[in-house]
């Protein structure tokens, strides 16, 4: 249980509080929280050095610095005029992570988040006015670039064990939707359907996964067109805006196409959990698929849904091309990140629990 201790002063409490005074401060220094200054520390509790402040004014800042929610405990004790602190932090903070929120995360960000939450260093607590003060400066921030949104704060737990991990920060409203995409190095032929593509790639926009799917769905259309050298780069570009009530986040996409190539060999890594027949049977379908470089793309899909059918539900299907420029083939390995396995313990329909 947090608590703030005042028994170091209680003389000089009963003192000033006598003569109806207030004390006045020539020094402030804080030990017991590395990583943040005696300035940064003041900040956050209202102090200022050579001011006066009541009794209960000094018990209100100790309760200010327990309301960040990053201190456990904070005493304090005067030595003459001198406020000297001792604090201990919290056992844990949480990086953060961006939902949807339109903001590229690293130091030109952090820094404009310090100088409206000077405590902040990159992680906040799972509550108290740190997290709330960042919650605010990122709505502030959005609302300078033009953008007025509803900013909420989440914990991330472990798949696992479900213990917090992290914070999420997310725009609860309004929607946030990927925007106009923009390509560079590609044949003109293909524009159009790339297009088409992208706009079924997931509309919402996710600040860590949106250019990660756009990438993969412009891969694996090259891919069925057997251009398995093809080179995909997708980046944010140019400011959000709002347009059919929603945030639009811009993209471009660079490409570099290569050379088509034929399909050679397909083989499905052994470390997939599939049997033989599984296989045997997703292998036949290369007969009957024209262009057969689409093979490729379905097997992938087949092989995602018989994993996820199987509890894998975060697995990924990577195929690994191995490019023959000489016979100008590409042949396949088709492998996996299975991800944690999960397991169901319980179904839960209308009429009760199986």
């Amino acid at each position: 249980m947090r608590a703030y201790h005042l028994a170091g002063i209680l003389l000089i409490v009963v003192a000033a509080s006598a003569r109806g005074q207030s004390l006045v401060l020539s020094s402030i220094h804080f030990e017991g929280a590395p990583g943040y200054s005696d300035s940064e520390l003041m900040k956050a509790a209202g102090l200022k050095q050579g001011q006066s402040y009541s009794t209960d004014e000094l018990q209100q800042r100790a309760r200010d610095l327990i309301d960040t929610g990053i201190f456990e405990k904070v005493d304090y004790k005067f030595e003459g005029s001198k406020l000297n602190y001792s604090l201990s932090l919290v056992e844990e903070s949480y990086p953060v992570v961006f939902g949807n929120v339109p903001l590229v995360k690293g130091p030109a960000l952090d820094a404009k988040l310090h100088l409206r939450v000077p405590l902040y260093h990159g992680k906040v607590p799972v509550q108290g006015t740190l997290l709330e003060g960042v919650r605010r400066a990122l709505e502030a921030i959005l609302a300078a670039e033009g953008i007025q949104a509803r900013v909420i704060a989440t914990p991330v737990g472990d798949g696992a064990t479900h213990d917090v991990i992290a914070i999420k920060f997310s725009i609860e409203a309004p929607a946030v939707r990927i925007g106009n995409v923009r390509f560079d190095g590609v044949s003109d032929w293909m524009k159009p359907q790339l297009q088409g593509i992208v706009a079924r790639a997931g509309k919402q926009f996710d600040s860590e996964k949106s250019a990660d799917e756009i990438e993969r769905q412009v891969v694996g259309f090259y891919l069925d067109h057997g251009f398995a050298a093809a080179q995909v780069r997708a980046v944010w570009s140019g400011k959000p805006s709002f347009a059919e009530g929603a945030i639009r986040v811009p993209f471009t996409v660079t490409v570099k196409e290569g050379r088509p190539y034929k399909l050679g060999t397909v083989q499905i890594s052994p470390e997939i959990p599939i049997g033989s027949a599984e296989i045997g049977q997703l292998m036949s379908a290369r007969a009957t698929t024209i262009p057969e470089s689409t093979f490729i793309g379905a097997l992938v899909s087949q092989l995602g849904s018989i994993l996820r059918a199987k509890g894998y539900l975060d697995s990924r299907v990577i195929p690994e091309p191995h490019l023959d420029d000489a016979a100008g083939t590409v042949n396949y390995v088709i492998g996996a990140d299975l991800g944690t396995l999960y397991h169901l313990e319980y179904v839960k329909s209308a009429g009760g629990n199986r």
